[in-house]
């Protein structure tokens, strides 16, 4: 009973965190999440620019007939960081004291990382929830004297549904083989045909899985700046997951001093691990497996296909702080109690970094359009130096202005500018990843050649900058 009003009252804290600020406007990402998501439903198969699996778009189809508002769309992503939480606290407490268990479930709660990503419409904590159910029922199959049909379907189902969830999961799998295969070496072959079952469905996934991956070459070819903006440089990947498993999305104006405080939480890190070690060492060990396996995995195929990001990992940051609750309670008590304070003042000093500072918030389209549709006057076009206006502005503009994307594939540049401004007093352009799209800055200066001056420019946090240009 005591146990169930523990993690009771963590989960309700977990869910108070996850509604503040939950209504920011969507980013680009979520926006095209929507649009994607909202299409019929026999086309939701077909998502060959999304790099995804398709499982969250179904669930996210369905959720959706009810409202498209960023409050209501967000609790989805909600909902499943809640249950993440409490899978954690049920793997914990397979192998670890209930102390433990709620210690870990809290330091998951109050992360600024995980919080951020439980307000996130994208498959994030969907894989992040999937994974963490994969590892709670892997711990079941590997204590258990008998293996009961329910678990072996239940985790058979979880995998199945993680594969469809994020192309990180795979890496999941491979860390639990390790652990099997070093420390429980006979349920081996059991577990690879429950896995089989899994891998079987997933197949009918692989040609559209090879379409994403020929057009994601494609893009990464022609656009160097979006190959970057998909995959964080090796050199910096492992240290800034660390930092943000950490702390979240925030970051520090002073880089050197941002370097110290990470090397500073390492060495704690490093410290505390090396005390579970010795003191719970085929635990740690474990768990260690868990956390570090898909991390090298995904730098490793990073070489060779540009992916790995911190978000894409979140699927194992709950096994970071099932590490840190263990490391926690290998001190002794007076030690505890000063770690478990220092951990949560770290947890909430950079959510109310995040909570109160739109620089580390999502992207402000609604207000940037907001303000164009308010500013514009009877003659007036709104510029996009892409192919097409970007996903945010179809969610939010109100019909009232037209807008085109300017730049295509092809090279009738001048002929399509000429004739979209025609006889417009006032023009509205978007520069929103313009380092990708337009770094020569052909629009800009096709507009200043024709005679337009710049009226005014205003900048809104994520989307950057809008210039208001007038004849």
């Amino acid at each position: 009973m005591k146990s169930n009003l523990l993690i009771f009252l963590v989960l309700c804290l977990a869910l108070f965190l996850r509604l503040i600020v939950i209504n920011q406007s969507y980013w680009l990402d979520e926006a095209i999440q929507v649009l994607e998501s909202r299409r019929s439903f026999d086309q939701l198969w077909q998502i060959t620019a999304d790099f995804h699996p398709p499982l969250f778009h179904y669930l996210a189809y369905f959720w959706l007939k009810v409202s498209v508002i960023e409050w209501w769309a967000r609790l989805l992503p909600l909902s499943l960081g809640l249950f993440t939480i409490y899978f954690l606290y049920q793997e914990i407490k397979e192998v670890a004291r209930l102390k433990t268990a709620i210690l870990g479930s809290l330091f998951l709660a109050t992360s600024s990382f995980h919080i951020y990503y439980s307000q996130e419409f994208r498959p994030y904590m969907l894989s992040c929830l999937l994974a963490t159910a994969s590892y709670y029922f892997f711990i079941r199959f590997v204590k258990a004297d008998k293996i009961y049909k329910i678990d072996k379907w239940l985790g058979s189902g979880i995998n199945l549904l993680g594969l469809y969830s994020l192309y990180y999961f795979p890496f999941v799998l491979v860390s639990q083989l390790l652990v099997l295969s070093l420390f429980y070496r006979p349920k081996v072959f059991t577990w690879l045909k429950s896995l089989a079952i899994s891998g079987l469905f997933f197949m009918l996934w692989l040609p559209m899985f090879f379409k994403q991956l020929n057009l994601g070459w494609h893009w990464a070819n022609r656009f160097m700046v979006w190959r970057e903006s998909v995959s964080v440089p090796l050199v910096k990947v492992l240290p800034l997951t660390f930092a943000k498993f950490w702390l979240g999305n925030i970051s520090l104006t002073n880089k050197l001093i941002y370097a110290l405080l990470i090397l500073g939480l390492l060495a704690i890190f490093i410290f505390l691990v090396s005390r579970a070690w010795f003191k719970e060492k085929k635990i740690t060990q474990m768990v260690l497996i868990f956390l570090l396996v898909p991390v090298f995995l995904a730098f490793f195929t990073s070489i060779f296909i540009p992916t790995i990001a911190p978000k894409r990992l979140l699927l194992i940051l709950p096994q970071f702080f099932f590490l840190l609750a263990l490391s926690v309670r290998s001190l002794n008590k007076n030690w505890q109690w000063v770690l478990v304070f220092f951990i949560l003042f770290i947890n909430v000093l950079s959510l109310n970094v995040y909570y109160f500072n739109p620089r580390f918030q999502r992207e402000q389209w609604r207000q940037a359009i907001n303000w164009v549709e308010n500013n514009s006057l009877s003659d007036s076009v709104v510029l996009f130096e892409f192919s097409q206006p970007f996903g945010p502005w179809m969610i939010y503009q109100t019909g009232k202005l037209e807008a085109v994307g300017i730049l295509d594939e092809d090279d009738n540049f001048e002929l399509k500018i000429s004739q979209v401004t025609k006889d417009k007093k006032q023009i509205f352009l978007f520069q929103y990843l313009v380092e990708m799209s337009d770094p020569e800055r052909k629009v800009a200066n096709w507009l200043i050649r024709n005679n337009y001056l710049l009226k005014q420019t205003v900048d809104f946090p994520g989307v950057g900058l809008i210039y208001e240009y007038i004849q």
